[in-house]
């Protein structure tokens, strides 16, 4: 039995507690906020009683605010053993710009596809089955494109999709990131 709070020693209480932080990406936020800057805010450093009024605040502000349909994903698959569900707290990435680059075209990676390719859209996982059939057809464009899931530029396809295709029956064409599609080989028919 681990004892009751009178019982532990304070440096033992203190470790927990700094661990607790870690754990739950406190740490994290008031290093973030501790070098806060922004050109609304004036230059004075950030006393420590601001920095822990802030927090509290943002931490107020995310509960009163969770959005609920997000809360139930996260729960479904952590109650399904989906091993893709975040392990570690989530480190959100933000872009530095989502300015075209400058030195676009040059720098830009060559494009995967080219007009004309049979390709298909990779096979995803829906409640833990891998959907074996997807969409198929042919590259007939490209263009590059800020991907947000990615934080970063990327190709996009115009796809015309095959007549047999699985949604051929509600539309003709598709767009799709170029890691979210695949060649279709030679033997299949596209």
């Amino acid at each position: 039995m681990p004892g009751t709070p009178s019982q532990i020693s304070p440096f033992a209480l203190s470790v927990a507690y700094q661990q607790g932080l870690h754990d739950f990406a406190v740490t994290d936020l008031l290093i973030h906020l501790q070098n806060f800057s922004s050109p609304e805010f004036d230059s004075q450093p950030i006393t420590q009683p601001e920095l822990e009024m802030v927090a509290a605040l943002l931490v107020e502000q995310l509960a009163n605010n969770l959005d609920s349909h997000l809360v139930a994903a996260y729960l479904k698959a952590i109650r399904q053993g989906n091993e893709e569900v975040v392990p570690e707290p989530i480190d959100l990435e933000y872009p530095q710009s989502t300015d075209l680059p400058a030195n676009f075209p040059t720098a830009a990676p060559s494009p995967r596809f080219i007009y004309g390719d049979c390709l298909r859209l990779c096979p995803v996982t829906i409640d833990g089955q891998t959907e074996s059939e997807t969409d198929t057809g042919r590259c007939i464009g490209r263009y590059y494109a800020y991907a947000p899931h990615h934080c970063h530029w990327m190709w996009k396809y115009v796809i015309w999709l095959d007549k047999d295709s699985l949604s051929a029956s509600w539309c003709v064409a598709t767009t799709a990131w170029e890691d979210e599609l695949e060649p279709v080989s030679q033997e299949e028919p596209a």
